[in-house]
């Protein structure tokens, strides 16, 4: 690379008349002084470019002759005026007109010379001038002083004048450290990464050990340098790899490229789309009633910052998982089989809205469908099935896998997850926060949502909040102080791609959806614990094979409501929606409220499995056939007893049962070993 040209202050250029020193500068206005005639001139920078003469350059590099005690001394480089000046305080930087005064007469004003300061008078009395003038100023200085400062400026410049102790002692890292101290603590370092968080005083110790068995003999061995200088000789040589910092941020700063980072480009919505799984900062009620936090995934589109698919699991994603977020991006919401439509909102409808015939039964016009040509995915096992793969040639998009822990390839999703936490999670009971550090004691015991609501609330937040909020990576480069939206970048780009991808319909969605064979029974399809039934199973219901082995039909069901399945007809080819039998009943007024409460009192109270009763009632049984022998043998005896007395036989005696009772009445407490 080329190095710009500088000029400095006592410098010697030949121009195309003679030789000239720079006394002087304002701006970009130069003072030169004839070498021979003490001549001075005011020429501007691009005047004085042009009469430089053929082959001079302006910027110098002094270098001090090299003898045996010097060999080793770096050149000395003469400093440009602007970096000199920005090293040197206010009164230095007004003092430099008086000490040019002092080496060559010029006057500080740009005047005419002064008589009292003529170089061919002695510097004595030109210093002892100097001083009462400067005195007058308010610059008051010692003669000494002067002294040591015009020596020094005559030496090297403006650049001479700053501090000695911050800008000329320079030198390498390591120039006074022993090459072989230093050669061994690079082999130590290496031996600690991975490795837990260690202190300097365990890496000093473990380089005293590897110089002791490099070199054995004491006389040979080299010194052993202080923990602090160990501290600093590991900091130079670590980098952000230092041992004696947290592990989590050594991983971290490992996983950053070392090449030059360049930006992807995109041109329209779609393009590339970037898709990642986290856990979700909430506890959920799954479907099966247990409490859990649940894994977000989400699809994200790179152009707009658009959140246009996500997915809800109750443990790590697998590749189904992965195809039926890819159903839920291709079909839009009002298209899904039991979407209801969202309450009208004062949003900007998109761009192709009025393309659509029937708006209100077509999609929902207040967010954007974007078809994504291109999905950016990490190298998980669950993106590699080959349903994801299937599911991607079916519809025409291509999988593209980031390399290998470098989570810059899809930054944009990774940073959102972010945003999701602290925008729309922390507002949700049973907030977990994002470590154990930031979670409540008992989070999972608060009047967590079921699984269905928290899906419901994040699209609506998505299409409502996400979509119209200013996203700063979306900033405007032309104008920083202006911030699109997602909604408004993609009304803006869909005007210049040329081009609209048709969403997928109902039966597109329902065939991306999980199955599983079920017979059909007379009161419907039990699955996952639950009843499911519609009229039009009537044809499929008890349906036997030749060898009279029931008919199995596959069921597509959707993970996150179970409320609904799908059966493909027999008869017509069409698809069957199954509702759940039980769903109506939980509309009546504080059903579910009242369902809430019975689960807490039954996790609270005895209850019994299916084996625990049948042992229960096995024992039970037992237990009061013995009872009822003992009172027979009782009974047997008191009537020979009445009888050797001659009372009468035909009375029952009465037995005391008051304990058999007490029994049933604490039930909790009964021995069910």
């Amino acid at each position: 690379m080329r190095k710009p040209r500088t000029i400095l202050i006592g410098q010697t250029i030949e121009l195309t008349d003679g030789l000239y020193k720079l006394v002087g500068y304002e701006g970009v206005v130069y003072r030169l002084r004839h070498e021979l005639t003490n001549e001075t001139m005011v020429l501007h920078q691009s005047e004085l470019f042009r009469l430089l003469a053929p082959g001079e350059r302006l910027d110098i590099v002094e270098a001090e002759p090299e003898d045996d005690s010097k060999k080793k001394r770096k050149k000395k480089v003469l400093m440009p005026i602007v970096e000199a000046l920005d090293h040197l305080d206010a009164d230095t930087v007004a003092l430099i007109p008086h000490l040019q005064e002092l080496v060559d007469g010029t006057a500080p004003e740009g005047g005419e010379l002064r008589a009292k300061y003529d170089p061919r008078l002695p510097m004595k009395g030109r210093l002892e001038c100097k001083i009462k003038e400067l005195d007058d100023l308010g610059m008051p200085m010692p003669y000494r002083t002067l002294q040591r400062r015009l020596q020094r400026y005559r030496d090297g410049g403006v650049a001479a004048l700053g501090d000695k102790r911050t800008h000329d002692r320079k030198e390498e890292a390591f120039s006074r450290a022993d090459e072989r101290v230093i050669t061994t603590l690079r082999r130590v370092l290496k031996t600690y990464a991975g490795r837990s968080k260690t202190s300097y005083a365990v890496i000093r110790a473990d380089l005293k050990l590897e110089l002791e068995d490099e070199y054995p003999h004491p006389n040979d061995r080299p010194t052993l340098p202080s923990t602090s200088t160990v501290e600093r000789y590991v900091k130079q040589l670590s980098g952000n790899q230092d041992p004696t910092t947290l592990a989590q941020l050594r991983n971290t700063a490992a996983l950053v490229p070392k090449h030059t980072f360049r930006k992807r480009e995109v041109t329209a919505p779609g393009d590339e789309c970037q898709m990642d799984t986290t856990w979700f900062d909430a506890f959920v009620r799954m479907p099966d009633g247990s409490v859990i936090r649940p894994h977000l995934t989400t699809l994200m589109d790179k152009r707009t910052r658009s959140i246009i698919g996500f997915n809800f699991t109750d443990g790590a994603p697998v590749a189904e998982d992965h195809a039926w977020l890819i159903a839920r991006t291709l079909v839009p919401h009002s298209l899904r089989p039991w979407s209801n439509q969202y309450a009208e909102l004062e949003l900007p409808e998109m761009p192709w809205a009025k393309l659509v015939e029937d708006r209100e039964h077509s999609y929902d016009t207040y967010r954007p469908y974007i078809f994504p040509r291109r999905i950016l995915v990490d190298n998980g096992q669950d993106y590699r099935g080959i349903v994801v793969h299937a599911a991607c040639t079916r519809y025409g998009m291509h999988i593209t896998e980031t390399p290998p822990r470098t989570p810059t390839g899809k930054p944009h999703v990774e940073r959102h997850f972010d945003t999701i936490k602290t925008m729309f999670t922390r507002h949700l009971p049973g907030y977990a926060g994002g470590s154990l550090a930031e979670r409540g004691a008992k989070a999972e015991e608060e009047d967590v949502l079921e699984l269905r609501t928290v899906i419901e609330l994040f699209d609506r937040w998505v299409s409502v909040i996400w979509q119209n909020r200013e996203h700063e990576g979306l900033t405007d480069p032309l104008e920083p102080t202006f911030v699109h939206s997602p909604n408004s970048m993609y009304a803006a780009s869909i005007e210049y791609t040329g081009q609209f991808m048709l969403p997928l319909g109902e039966e597109d969605f329902i065939a991306l959806m999980p199955r599983t064979d079920r017979t059909v029974q007379v009161d419907g399809i039990l699955f996952q614990g639950r009843t499911y039934d519609s009229p039009y199973l009537a044809p499929m219901r008890l349906q036997k094979d030749a060898d009279g082995h029931s008919i199995k039909v596959p069921v597509h069901y959707d993970r996150h409501d179970p409320s609904q399945v799908w059966v493909l007809s027999s008869t017509d080819g069409e698809w069957i929606t199954c509702g759940w039998t039980d769903d109506a009943g939980l509309l009546r007024p504080n059903e579910r409220a009242m369902l809430h409460d019975a689960r807490a009192i039954g996790k609270s109270s005895k209850r019994f499995t299916n084996e625990e009763a049948h042992d229960f009632v096995a024992r039970s049984r037992r237990e009061a056939g013995a009872v009822e022998k003992a009172l027979q043998a009782e009974a047997a005896a008191a009537k020979k007893k009445a009888a050797k007395r001659g009372a009468p036989t035909d009375v029952e005696p009465v037995v005391d049962r008051s304990h058999v009772a007490d029994d049933y009445l604490n039930f909790d407490e009964l021995d069910l070993a």
